[in-house]
C-alpha cells in the first residue's frame, strides 16, 4: 500500500476491532511501500508509528516506554545508505495501576522467571467463581492475548474427569471396583494384545487401575503411552501389553500409571457402548457447565477453537506430543472455569454436588490403603490426590503445559493453567506455591488454616511425562 492507502487502512481495521500483528515497509521507486498483518483477536491495545529517523528511534522507543507501552514490531526502510526510517508497533502491556488484590504481584514474577507467555486461573468458594484472571499471551507468535475463556491442555486433570465417570457407571450398576478388564469374561475381554494372557493381567480389576495399582506401567523413562508414536492408541496398547511386562502382582504397590488410566477410557467405553468423549460430555462436563471442555489435537494447526499455543523447552515439543491418545488419562483442553465447574459437581461436602451421590464422591477422594495421607505425606484415592486434612487435587504436566486443580478446605477450590512448562526443574514445586498465595490473597481462612500442597515426585528420569502432584 501506498502511504495514505496505509494510513486509512490503520484507522478503519483498528474502528472495526483488529489488531495490528506486523507490519513492514519497504522502499519502491521514489516511495515507501507497506504491508502489514492484522488479526482479529484478544490483544493488548496498541500505537503504530511510521516514518521514525534513526536519529529519533532511541526517543521514541523511550517515550513509549514512560507510557507503559513496549515495542514488540519493528520494520526498516533505507531508501539509499545510512536513510533509514522505521515502522514499530508498541503495545501496552503494563498492567493497570492501583490494584488491590495482589495477584498481579505473584503471577507476573512467576511468569517472568519461568517466561511463561500466557496464565489464566480460576478461584470458587462454595462453588461459585469469585475471581477469574489471565495474564500474557495465548499465541506469543501473534501476540493474542489470555481470556478467561482461553482453553489450555490439563495434562493429568484429566484423571478425576475418568475417574468420575468410572464411579458414575458403578453407581448405575454398569460396572463394579472389583470387575477384571483383561481376559476371558472381563470388561474388555481379549480384544487387544495376544492371548493367553498371563496371570498377573488378568488378576487387573477396576480399582487397581483407579488407584495405580495394577503392578506395573509407570510413569518413568519407559511409560508405554510416550512410548512407540507411530502406533495408534489401539494398537499401543496391544503392544504394551505384548511388550511392557508388569513388575508384580496387581494391588501390591502404588506406581502411578498413565497407561492404566487410557486403559480405564476403555474400559469406560466397553460399559456404557459409547466412545470415551460421548461419555464424559454426555454425562459428566455437559452436566456440571464445562461443556467447552474438548480433546486435545496433536498439531498447532489443528487447535481448538479459543486454545493456547504451548511453548516447550523446545519450539515443537508440544506438538510432537501424540496427544490425541491420552484422552482419559491426560487429553482434556478446557479454561480453569470450566475446570472448576466440574470440581463444584463432584465435592461431597458441598449442595452442588449432584454428579455423584455423597457417598460415592466421599469414597473417590478418600486415600486408597496402599498411598495412605499421613501427616505432612501425599495420599492417592481413585484419581486423586489427598491428604489427611481433607484437601483433593491434581496437577498435570506435559511439555508446554502446567495445570492446577485443588480442592481445599472449607469449600475453597482454585485451579490454574498456563502454555509453558519446564520437565524436570521446580517450575511445578513454584506453580503450586504461587497459586496458594494467590488464592489465599482472596481468602478470609488464615494463613495457618490453609494447606501446604506438596509436588508428588515421579522418577527423576521421566521426561517428558505426565506426572502426578
Amino acid at each position: 500500500m501506498m502511504l495514505d492507502e496505509y494510513e486509512n487502512v490503520l484507522g478503519s481495521f483498528a474502528a472495526d476491532g483488529l489488531r495490528l500483528v506486523r507490519t513492514v515497509s519497504y522502499n519502491v521507486g521514489q516511495g515507501a511501500r507497506y504491508g502489514a498483518i492484522w488479526e482479529r483477536s484478544a490483544g493488548h491495545p496498541f500505537v503504530e508509528r511510521h516514518g521514525i529517523p534513526l536519529h529519533l528511534l532511541q526517543d521514541e522507543i523511550a517515550a513509549e516506554r514512560r507510557e507503559g507501552r513496549h515495542l514488540v514490531d519493528l520494520g526498516v526502510t533505507c531508501e539509499r545508505e545510512n536513510a533509514c526510517t522505521f515502522t514499530g508497533i508498541w503495545e501496552q502491556r503494563e498492567p493497570p495501576h492501583g490494584r488491590q488484590d495482589g495477584i498481579s504481584d505473584l503471577v507476573l514474577p512467576f511468569m517472568r522467571k519461568w517466561s511463561i507467555p500466557g496464565l489464566s486461573l480460576a478461584i470458587a468458594q462454595s462453588g461459585q467463581i469469585e475471581t477469574v484472571r489471565a495474564f500474557g499471551y495465548a499465541n506469543p507468535i501473534t501476540r493474542e492475548t489470555v481470556t478467561p475463556e482461553t482453553r489450555f491442555r490439563v495434562a493429568s486433570v484429566s484423571k478425576p474427569i475418568t475417574s468420575t465417570a468410572v464411579h458414575i457407571l458403578i453407581e448405575r450398576g454398569r460396572l463394579d471396583l472389583g470387575d477384571h478388564v483383561l481376559g476371558e469374561g472381563a470388561v474388555l475381554g481379549t480384544r487387544f494384545g495376544t492371548q493367553p494372557y498371563g496371570r498377573w493381567l488378568r488378576e487387573i480389576t477396576v480399582r487397581h487401575l483407579l488407584e495405580h495399582t495394577a503392578g506395573g506401567w509407570s510413569n518413568d523413562k519407559h511409560d508405554p503411552m510416550f512410548q512407540r508414536t507411530d502406533l495408534s492408541q489401539s494398537d499401543l496398547i496391544s503392544w504394551t501389553l505384548d511388550n511392557v511386562p508388569q513388575d508384580e502382582a496387581p494391588g501390591k504397590r502404588y506406581a502411578y500409571s498413565n497407561f492404566g488410566y487410557c486403559l480405564l477410557g476403555r474400559v469406560i467405553e466397553a460399559a456404557s457402548g459409547l466412545s470415551y468423549d460421548a461419555f464424559v460430555r454426555r454425562y459428566v462436563l455437559d452436566r456440571c457447565g464445562a461443556g467447552r471442555m474438548s480433546l486435545a489435537r496433536r498439531s498447532a494447526a489443528e487447535r481448538h477453537e479459543a486454545e493456547a499455543m504451548y511453548l516447550g523447552m523446545f519450539p515443537a515439543a508440544p506438538y510432537e506430543l501424540r496427544v490425541d491418545r491420552m484422552d482419559a488419562h491426560g487429553g482434556w483442553l478446557g479454561s480453569p472455569s470450566d475446570v472448576l465447574n466440574f470440581l463444584a459437581r463432584v465435592d461431597p461436602d458441598l449442595p452442588s454436588c449432584d454428579l455423584l451421590h455423597v457417598g460415592s464422591a466421599a469414597d473417590m477422594l478418600a486415600p486408597s490403603s496402599l498411598r495412605r495421607a499421613s501427616r505432612g505425606q501425599v495420599g492417592y484415592g481413585r484419581g486423586w490426590a489427598v491428604d489427611e486434612r481433607g484437601n483433593a487435587w491434581h496437577d498435570g504436566r506435559i511439555s508446554g503445559t502446567q495445570a492446577l486443580m485443588v480442592r481445599g478446605e472449607k469449600g475453597r477450590h482454585w485451579c490454574a493453567a498456563c502454555n509453558a512448562g519446564v520437565p524436570g526443574s521446580s517450575m511445578p514445586d513454584e506453580f503450586h506455591a504461587m497459586m496458594q498465595h494467590v488464592q489465599a490473597v482472596k481468602s478470609s481462612v488464615r494463613d495457618d488454616d490453609t494447606a501446604s500442597y506438596k509436588v508428588f515426585r515421579e522418577p527423576a528420569e521421566s521426561r517428558p511425562v505426565l506426572a502426578m502432584a
